[in-house]
């Protein structure tokens, strides 16, 4: 969700070919070739990423998720002077967006922000800035094909949040909001930032509606799949399903690095979509059905430095 992905925002189809120098320098740029009408543009943009990318001239990895570095880090943070090059970028990218750039109100925020990382290792984001940087995320998400609404994104600010119980009456109010019955809109929550090592907020969900997964004794699996492992662990918490195929999971919550503890969605918040068959009327008699809200909650949200490990997003 960071800046990592820009290297491939110019790409004019799914399946781009790269062509790159063999000695790149500053002024280099990358060949993007459109394999079905052999159109190519030339992109310099990667020149902004913050991290390289491992893709070379016969292969293209920018589908995978590049992990940041963590052997540097002190007690859970980047090192300060990481943290303020990233969140110089940030604001100078910021102010650009308000046509600021290099004013006085850019530069005296800059200088509080240097000073706040020198004294405490990270600083606070205004609102402002936090709801153009959850914006911009989606924007570099090069994997995401709804990243074109990223100026609509509507960003919850719930840095207030203490206690789980805090945390499900933000989701709860997200999930009413982007559900919005049925006509589904764009929303990010955001939780406290990362302070250090051991008092993170977490969303244990890998999305926040998602389907249990039974495993029988003789390995078949009632409901999904996918979330057996996760089943199993909401089950040691105190959780019991019903054994049925589309039981929806609860939302295992952690704040401030305490044990997470378990919340049942209501169900007038989670909308479901009956699966059919336009032609085949006997498809009905198998009683598929599927969420529609796809909200994801396991990524962490990274603004100028500032790391949000529990940020539910759904595009």
């Amino acid at each position: 969700m960071d800046q990592e992905n820009r290297a491939h925002q110019s790409v004019v189809s799914d399946k781009p070919s790269c062509g790159v120098d063999k000695k790149p320098n500053q002024h280099s740029s990358i060949r993007l070739e459109n394999l079905i009408d052999n159109r190519q543009t030339q992109d310099t943009f990667h020149h902004q990423a913050l991290m390289t990318h491992a893709c070379n001239a016969k292969k293209c990895l920018g589908s995978l998720m590049q992990i940041p570095d963590q052997s540097k880090r002190q007690n859970g943070l980047k090192p300060k002077e990481q943290v303020i090059k990233e969140a110089t970028e940030f604001l100078q990218e910021y102010y650009a967006f308000l046509q600021k750039a290099n004013s006085e109100e850019h530069l005296q925020r800059l200088a509080n922000v240097v000073e706040e990382i020198q004294a405490k290792g990270l600083y606070d984001l205004t609102e402002q800035e936090l709801t153009y940087g959850a914006r911009l995320s989606w924007r570099n998400a090069s994997r995401c094909i709804g990243r074109i609404q990223w100026s609509n994104l509507q960003v919850f600010d719930a840095r207030h949040a203490v206690t789980p119980q805090d945390m499900n009456d933000a989701i709860m109010s997200h999930l009413k909001y982007g559900t919005n019955n049925g006509n589904l809109r764009s929303a990010m929550t955001v939780f406290p930032p990362r302070i250090d090592a051991n008092h993170d907020f977490r969303v244990w969900n890998i999305q926040l509606i998602r389907y249990a997964g039974y495993e029988g004794p003789n390995g078949s699996v009632i409901g999904d799949p996918a979330n057996v492992e996760f089943t199993k662990v909401c089950e040691s918490y105190g959780w019991k399903g019903k054994g049925g195929m589309f039981d929806v999971l609860p939302l295992l919550l952690q704040a401030n690095g305490n044990d997470p503890e378990l919340f049942e969605i209501p169900q007038e918040l989670i909308l479901e979509v009956p699966i059919t068959h336009p032609e085949y009327k006997w498809f009905e008699e198998f009683n598929l059905r599927w969420y529609a809200l796809p909200a994801v909650s396991c990524l962490l949200l990274d603004i100028g430095g500032v790391e949000f490990p529990a940020c539910p997003f759904n595009g």
